[in-house]
């Protein structure tokens, strides 16, 4: 087994003794590190490992920070008194965004779903010209686990979540093993929204795949829409 080669099941549990943070500073973007040098213990185990962005790693690794801190700080993580994590993307210019999002296109549309009047998903134009994403995502017991305030995620620590990772601008949230509740990435470069979710609100389900989006599908009722281009239209999926 080399550094490299951290079993998932210990980096889940690393990730979840740290509020899914660095355990200095709360940022989500996290590195792992053995504050027992590998190359002397040879191998991967939760009691000396530790979350830490790359900027608090780099100084564990270059002795700036004591084993002493680093244990202290695993002990008592940042995040552990607060109730979330976060952080900020970018999406681009508003009038030349074409909203891909799963097989399905947007154009000339802010709301793209609204649940008895609240809306779910939704872009914006703000002062600049860009883009300002906002979303709502709540799971089946309708607590609301994460959203989006123009560009900013949040996920919120207090429902009971299996798993939290963010890594190359994919954040990804699990309520177990094989249950994704969101996965999102934005990919400006390509118009497009890498989007995965179950969202959930008072007793309606809409589920985002990358090759469909479903409305209701477990009831005669439910719609299904793939490879479609909605326009022109101030809401596209309005639910009562």
């Amino acid at each position: 087994m080399s550094l490299r080669d951290i079993p998932s099941d210990i980096k889940r549990s690393v990730r979840r003794e740290s509020y899914y943070g660095c355990v200095v500073c709360g940022t989500p973007i996290i590195e792992y590190h053995h504050i027992e040098p590998y190359h002397i213990v040879k191998c991967h185990e939760v009691h000396n490992l530790v979350a830490l962005c790359p900027n608090h790693h780099r100084k564990a690794g270059n002795g700036t920070y004591s084993k002493e801190y680093v244990y202290k700080m695993k002990q008592n993580p940042f995040n552990k008194n607060r109730d979330n994590i976060r952080d900020d993307f970018m999406l681009g210019d508003y009038d030349k965004f074409k909203f891909k999002i799963g097989s399905n296109y947007y154009e000339n549309i802010e709301t793209i779903i609204m649940v008895k009047g609240k809306p779910l998903l939704e872009f914006k134009k703000d002062e600049f010209g860009n883009v300002a994403m906002n979303a709502l995502f709540y799971d089946s017991r309708n607590d609301l686990i994460a959203e989006i305030k123009n560009n900013e995620w949040i996920t919120y620590l207090k429902p009971k979540l299996w798993d939290v990772t963010y890594s190359g601008g994919k954040l990804k949230i699990n309520s177990d093993r094989k249950k994704v509740l969101l996965e999102f990435r934005p990919n400006p470069e390509e118009q497009s929204i890498d989007l995965k979710a179950k969202l959930y609100y008072q007793g309606n389900k809409i589920d985002i795949t990358p090759d469909v989006t479903s409305i209701n599908a477990d009831n005669e009722f439910g719609i299904h829409f793939s490879n479609c281009t909605i326009a022109d239209a101030k809401v596209a999926f309005f639910i009562e």
